[in-house]
């Protein structure tokens, strides 16, 4: 967990579409979006290399960003960006805001440490289901990632998300489906 923030500094910007976007880009800034519960959508401009360093943080889309619009901050969490397909370079970004005292659902990478025993002696394959978790918390409490260590899984065994040791405040949120009972296990050994 880490409560570290970035800031960012926009403005407010006028008129939406393609020919007003085109022309922030033009100035060297980047078209973007704040949305949020209980405020309005506002149009806002930033430096995209601030995208960028989000993007490069140990929390990734998941870092809480300070956005310090024409003066007033607001608490975000970068939702979504668009980049070109072949310059990679970011296009337009969506900001969702966020308060310290309402939980929020997003995804954390989940990683396996070890070698099973399982795999290493028995001849099994080791199968990963989920490569992110849906992780509901609050933003200042969203882990960089979700580790497990898989050393003691002997073939046939499995663990369950409902093992896993996760940080206080942080719960695994699947969505509940009947047909989807596959949601439980995490990974497994299997011959």
């Amino acid at each position: 967990m880490t409560t570290t923030t970035i800031t960012l500094q926009g403005k407010a910007r006028t008129g939406s579409g393609k020919g007003p976007a085109g022309r922030v880009r033009a100035r060297g800034s980047l078209p973007a979006i704040v949305y949020g519960p209980g405020a309005p959508a506002r149009s806002i401009e930033i430096n995209p290399r601030d995208v960028r360093s989000i993007l490069a943080s140990p929390l990734g889309r998941n870092t809480l960003v300070t956005l310090s619009i024409d003066g007033q901050s607001t608490l975000a969490l970068l939702k979504n960006y668009e980049h070109h397909p072949l310059t990679r370079e970011v296009l337009h970004a969506d900001f969702y805001t966020v308060t310290l005292d309402r939980p929020i659902t997003v995804q954390v990478p989940f990683l396996l440490t070890g070698k099973s025993k399982g795999v290493a002696t028995q001849g099994g394959i080791l199968r990963q289901i989920f490569r992110t978790l849906p992780v509901q918390t609050t933003a200042d409490k969203i882990p960089a990632r979700i580790e497990a260590d898989v050393t003691a899984l002997e073939l046939g065994q499995s663990l369950h998300v409902r093992e896993l040791t996760l940080p206080a405040g942080v719960t695994v949120r699947f969505r509940r489906h009947p047909a989807h009972s596959w949601q439980r296990s995490g990974f497994g050994v299997f011959r």
